[in-house]
């Protein structure tokens, strides 16, 4: 009987142990692909967003420029998520920059 138990106790410990191998390569693999966002993608993007819900809000700047700047924001975020944080920053600026500021009180 002991013998049994021993079989058994420690076959359910080398299922766990593999187990827990399988949990620990699986999290390395997730790690691996997950791609970083720089801090300076963010800023520009938070930055962004806001202008744009900005302008939308106040509606100073026509629809159809906030869904370029939005989809402008799409893409910049595809390059800073491939690593491409210097195309990223230069168009999340552009866009910055064709949006500008606040025109409160008067309409494009």
């Amino acid at each position: 009987m002991r013998i049994i138990n021993l079989t058994a106790s420690l076959g359910a410990c080398l299922a766990l142990i593999l187990f827990e191998a399988n949990i620990s390569a699986w999290c390395d693999e997730a790690s691996e692909n997950q791609s970083s966002f720089a801090k300076i993608c963010l800023d520009r993007e938070v930055a962004l967003i806001t202008l744009i819900d900005d302008h939308g809000m106040v509606e100073d700047v026509r629809p159809e420029k906030l869904s370029a700047a939005f989809a402008g924001l799409l893409d910049a975020r595809t390059l800073c998520y491939a690593g491409k944080t210097d195309a990223a920053v230069s168009a999340y600026d552009a866009i910055l920059q064709d949006l500008g500021h606040l025109h409160i009180g008067r309409k494009e």
